[in-house]
């Protein structure tokens, strides 16, 4: 169990993407539904700064 969390961490934390928030949970499946739960009820969307950005390619064929 322990090495399966070291190699968890290992991956989350230098393998994955560099979002804005990371988060996760461990617990029996009552503590987490508990868990999420109260986060949802006080979750909320941040103001958005400025229009997304979306950039398209078109490279002419279909994906091959």
């Amino acid at each position: 169990m322990i090495s399966y969390l070291l190699d968890l961490s290992y991956t989350l934390a230098n393998r994955r993407s560099r979002l804005p928030s990371r988060g996760f949970a461990g617990s029996s499946s009552n503590g987490v539904t508990e868990a999420f739960g109260n986060v949802a009820e006080n979750f909320s969307f941040a103001d958005k700064k400025k229009a997304p950005v979306v950039g398209l390619a078109f490279a002419g064929q279909g994906a091959q």
